[in-house]
């Protein structure tokens, strides 16, 4: 079906190249997605951070995809370095009771917090009381993927650096070492690394989130679509 359009738009490099497989480059644009800024409240004070006190926070569904159970398994080794620590979960509940097994069998129920649904005014105020994003995404055997991670540019818009998962969507919605850091997922030792990286340098990192994010607002990202929809007339 797919086959039979005149134009193809993947969000990412990481959905692209998956069409590229059986469908000619020549029909693939990539244009990346977009996060409406106007959603939320705007925050303009950027909080000095304490290495010694790290809130980490996830938006989306609770499921494998999104990795949530990753941040869980690398809070033992978290923990260590990072005397005060707590990991948020933002989303519809679908696997709570799994994570939260998984975080008791782990010793670390007490590090974690589910949060559920939130409005835009209640998630804004709980970004602007976190330190970093992350998205552990794992792309799944059934095909289900992370095709970009519009959540990271909410939370970047909030001045948040994210850390990431590499071999997914999200390699086009972090600017590694810049709003972020990549990472292997299921690596606690590159988490940890990337945190220490992010928070020895957070004014950098948030600054350059929260100019990301506002060069990624719709207003922008829609223009691309215009083109090239004019260049198909």
């Amino acid at each position: 079906a797919i086959k039979q359009y005149d134009q193809i738009i993947a969000v990412s490099q990481f959905s692209g190249n998956n069409f590229k497989k059986k469908i000619s480059k020549d029909k693939i644009k990539i244009i990346n997605n977009g996060v409406d800024i106007n959603r939320f409240e705007k925050q303009n004070t950027i909080k000095r951070k304490n290495n010694n006190h790290l809130n980490l926070i996830t938006l989306g569904s609770l499921s494998a995809r999104k990795g949530q159970h990753n941040v869980i398994n690398a809070l033992p080794f978290l923990k260590k370095h990072f005397t005060k620590i707590k990991y948020h979960m933002v989303g519809p509940e679908n696997i709570k009771n799994e994570l939260l097994d998984l975080a008791i069998s782990l010793k670390v129920d007490d590090l974690i917090q589910f949060h559920g649904y939130l409005d835009d005014l209640q998630l804004s105020k709980l970004f602007y009381s976190s330190d970093v994003f992350l998205m552990l995404s794992e792309n799944q055997k059934n095909g289900d993927v992370e095709g970009f991670g519009i959540a990271i540019l909410e939370a970047n818009y909030f001045g948040l650096p994210a850390i990431g998962s590499k071999g997914c969507g999200i390699e086009d919605a972090i600017k590694n070492n810049e709003t972020g850091v990549l990472v292997d997922s299921d690596s606690p030792r590159q988490i940890k690394i990337a945190l220490e990286k992010i928070l020895n340098n957070y004014t950098y990192f948030s600054n350059q989130s929260r100019a990301w994010a506002q060069n990624h607002d719709w207003s922008k990202v829609s223009k691309d679509y215009i083109n090239l929809l004019n260049k198909l007339n």
